[in-house]
């Protein structure tokens, strides 16, 4: 049994549309099973990006911290990141 998706609204902006995923779960709007894998021969590679991946309750939870600090998600996740390096690359007890 397939199971219905709710239909994405139309949003006046990038804002409203930043709220509104920062609240709803992308699984009752997209049928994530059927992506299909697209490449960009010609885009130059960025150094110090790495691909993070979360459960889709860790990225609401960030989603909701981001907003409710006013600080970008990608921002955010980088400060988390950095900080757990931080503290395990310098623990205090060396």
């Amino acid at each position: 049994m397939m199971r219905q998706l709710k239909d994405i609204p139309e949003f006046k902006n990038e804002d409203e549309e930043a709220d509104f995923w920062a609240t709803h779960d992308t699984d009752d709007y997209v049928d994530l099973s059927n992506l299909t894998e697209v490449s960009f021969p010609n885009l130059k590679r960025t150094e110090g990006l790495v691909p993070v991946f979360l459960d889709a309750s860790a990225e609401r939870e960030l989603k909701v911290l981001a907003k409710e600090r006013s600080v970008d998600l990608s921002i955010l996740a980088a400060q988390y990141i950095n900080e757990g390096i931080r503290r395990d690359a310098h623990p205090a007890s060396r």
